[in-house]
C-alpha cells in the first residue's frame, strides 16, 4: 500500500524549505522512495532505453515474445505492455517527463479531499482514475515520443495549451482505442523502429459519429474533467 499524499506532503516540505528554490516535483523524485535500495531512480532520460540503471530495479526486463500467448496485454513488439503502448524498450521504462514537459502533477491530501467530496459512486470512480491514478501514473511512467517535438504545435497553441493537451492525450488513447476509434498493429518486428510501428486514428467519421465515439468512450467526460483551457464544464449534446 502506497499512501502517496505522504510522499506528497514531504516534498511540499521540502521545495517550502528551499524557498522555492527546488520545485515540489523536483523534490517528489529526489526523495528516499527514488532512491537505488527501493524503486530506483525517477530521471531515466540519460537511459538509452528509459529505464533505472542502478539498484535492484536496474535493467528489470519485462515479459516478451508473446505474440502467440493467449496473454491479454500485448503489444505489437510482443511485449507485456497495453496494445496502445509501442515502447520497444526491453525493460520497464519510465520518464519524468510527458512527451517535452516536466511532469508535476503530484496528487495530494488536497486532491483526496476534493475526490470526497462527490456524492454518487459514478463521479467517484471516474475521479478516483482522473484526479488520483491518473496524476501518479503520470509522474511515474510519463510518456515520450519515439520521434519529432512538439515545437510546431506549441508556436501556434503556446507552451501551456500544448502542455494541457499532451496530457490529455495520454488520458484519452486508451478509451478511444477500446472504443475503436484508434487502431494499432498487432505485429512488428522487433528491429523494427518505433517510428515505424505506430496507431493510428480512424479517418472519414462524421460529426455524429465522432460525437458518439466520444461519448460512448467515456472520453466527453473524460474532456470535461481534465480540460487544459477549463472551457468545457459540462457534457451538452446540443452543442457538440
Amino acid at each position: 500500500y502506497w499512501d502517496f499524499t505522504m510522499d506528497a506532503h514531504t516534498a511540499s516540505v521540502s521545495s517550502a524549505a528551499s524557498n522555492g528554490a527546488v520545485s515540489m516535483d523536483s523534490a517528489w523524485r529526489e526523495s528516499s522512495l527514488f532512491s537505488d535500495g527501493l524503486f530506483g531512480s525517477a530521471r531515466t532520460a540519460h537511459s538509452e532505453f528509459r529505464t533505472m540503471t542502478e539498484g535492484r530495479f536496474a535493467y528489470l526486463s519485462i515479459p516478451s515474445e508473446l505474440h502467440n500467448s493467449s496473454q491479454p496485454g500485448v503489444n505489437a513488439y510482443g511485449m507485456l505492455r497495453s496494445p496502445w503502448n509501442l515502447n520497444d524498450s526491453p525493460y520497464v521504462s519510465r520518464a519524468e517527463q510527458t512527451f517535452e514537459f516536466e511532469t508535476s502533477t503530484i496528487s495530494d491530501c488536497g486532491t483526496v479531499s476534493k475526490l470526497l467530496e462527490y456524492d454518487t459512486w459514478s463521479a467517484f470512480s471516474t475521479g478516483a482514475e482522473d484526479m488520483l491514478a491518473l496524476p501518479n501514473a503520470a509522474m511515474l511512467a510519463g510518456a515520450w515520443l519515439s520521434s519529432g517535438s512538439l515545437s510546431n504545435i506549441m508556436s501556434t497553441l503556446g507552451k501551456d495549451e500544448t502542455e494541457g493537451l499532451s496530457r490529455l492525450s495520454t488520458s484519452l488513447k486508451p478509451l478511444l482505442y477500446r472504443a475503436g476509434a484508434i487502431s494499432c498493429p498487432s505485429f512488428c518486428a522487433t528491429d523494427s523502429p518505433s517510428a515505424s510501428c505506430r496507431c493510428t486514428c480512424a479517418t472519414g467519421l462524421s460529426d455524429d459519429e465522432l460525437y458518439q465515439t466520444f461519448s460512448d468512450s467515456g472520453a466527453l467526460t473524460r474532456l470535461v474533467q481534465l480540460d487544459p483551457s477549463s472551457k468545457y464544464t459540462s457534457v451538452d449534446e446540443t452543442d457538440g
